[in-house]
Formats: structure tokens, C-alpha cells, sequence
């Protein structure tokens, strides 16, 4: 069984809409949910769907709506910061 992050984009690029989830590690967490918020991403929950795994892995579920172009670069961000590329801005 496989767990994995997706994003699902629809509209137009001058007006699109994201859906998305990431996965984390309780240790990727907070530097995740910083990195989302800074970019202004919604995030609509964080939820563990396992019980007793080894690394905790939570899914951060999160929406945007914008320009396709500033809404794929703050994700790309994001998933940058996640796997210690960028750091999370404060």
C-alpha cells in the first residue's frame, strides 16, 4: 500500500482552483503548515488515517484559488520546504 501527495488543478490559468494533500512526518509538520500559511494556501485539515505506523505520517489537506502560476509556485514551495530545500519563512 502506497501513501502519496497530490494536487488537483482546474479552471483557467488566470483563474484556477487547487485541491490538494500532503503527506508528513510529525517532524515535517510545523515547518509544512509555516510554509502553507506563508503562501496564504488554505488548509483545511490534518488528519492521521493510521494507527501505530512508523513514522507517523499526517495528511494536510488545502485549497487555493488565483492565478495557476503564483498557486504552483507557493506548492513547489512548500514541498521545497518539506524536503529541506528552502527554509520555512516565519
Amino acid at each position: 500500500m502506497g501513501v502519496t501527495s497530490w494536487v488537483s488543478l482546474s479552471d483557467s490559468d488566470d483563474r484556477a482552483f487547487a485541491q490538494g494533500e500532503f503527506v508528513a512526518t510529525s517532524d515535517e509538520l510545523q515547518s509544512l503548515l509555516r510554509a502553507l500559511r506563508s503562501k496564504d494556501i488554505k488548509i483545511v485539515s490534518i488528519r492521521n488515517h493510521m494507527v501505530g505506523e512508523h513514522p507517523q505520517l499526517l495528511f494536510v489537506r488545502f485549497w487555493e484559488q488565483g492565478r495557476a502560476i503564483d498557486i504552483v509556485t507557493a506548492l513547489r514551495y512548500a514541498l521545497n520546504v518539506q524536503v529541506g530545500i528552502s527554509a520555512a519563512l516565519p
